[in-house]
């Protein structure tokens, strides 16, 4: 790959005249139906350069700038850039990591949300998401039982602690598919009812949900069909 380094020099020019200009973003080929990776032009390829020079001009140079890719859009894992090339991202960030870019449900979510309120000020104004998610954060506070270790780093929480927070966030919201996997043994007796409960009304509505457990007893009261695994090899489906 082209280091930035390798890349011409921008022409200085008087103060009143741009030397650069902004490549077009448009007509950059569909990569439906491509193999992934798929590289059309070398890197970075004639727009990209054109782009990365517009950029040395206008920008700081304190930005690291590690690769001389502009990306234009994305699918899952892949990345496209100005000049077409696909590319699979190694470096997304943390909520395209988990995923993906151009997922639907979330592109369907930002457009209905910005349909009706692109932003507003909670604190002048009366806003019900915002109550909502206060009034979920409390329900998750009110189950783990923890109290003022609410307020204290993660990293002070025993094994029990964590598992109770981490049950409780994760069982919070509506999923089509949750996994469970021995989250279900810390507290006392008062605590395990409240996860007993609170599994069952899972099951009740969440279409799919993989229980991973060495419970005999829980795996025959809740799941419906079971896998048994040793040394992560498949022994029996029943």
């Amino acid at each position: 790959m082209t280091e930035l380094a390798e890349l011409p020099a921008v022409q200085t020019a008087p103060a009143t005249q741009t030397t650069a200009t902004r490549p077009a973003l448009r007509d950059v080929p569909s990569f439906e139906g491509r193999t992934v990776p798929d590289l059309r032009t070398a890197i970075p390829g004639p727009k990209a350069r054109q782009h990365v020079a517009f950029d040395h001009e206008y920008t700081s140079p304190s930005l690291p700038r590690a690769y001389p890719i502009v990306p234009v859009r994305g699918r899952g894992a892949t990345i496209e850039d100005i000049d077409g090339n696909l590319l699979l991202d190694f470096t997304a960030g943390i909520a395209v990591s988990a995923t993906g870019y151009g997922h639907p449900r979330i592109t369907a979510a930002i457009e209905r949300q910005a349909r009706e309120l692109v932003h507003f000020s909670a604190s002048d104004f009366f806003l019900p998401i915002y109550a909502e998610l206060a009034a979920k954060l409390d329900e998750i506070a009110e189950f783990t039982e923890l109290g003022d270790f609410l307020a204290l780093p993660m990293r002070t929480y025993s094994a029990g602690m964590f598992a109770r927070l981490a049950f409780a966030v994760s069982t919070a919201a509506h999923n089509d598919i949750l996994l469970i996997d021995e989250g279900l043994s810390a507290g006392d007796a008062a605590f395990q009812k409240k996860v007993r409960q609170r599994i069952e009304s899972l099951f009740d509505r969440t279409p799919i949900v993989i229980l991973a457990s060495h419970s005999e007893t829980m795996i025959s009261e809740f799941c419906s069909r079971r896998v048994q695994m040793e040394h992560g090899a498949l022994t029996s489906v029943a």
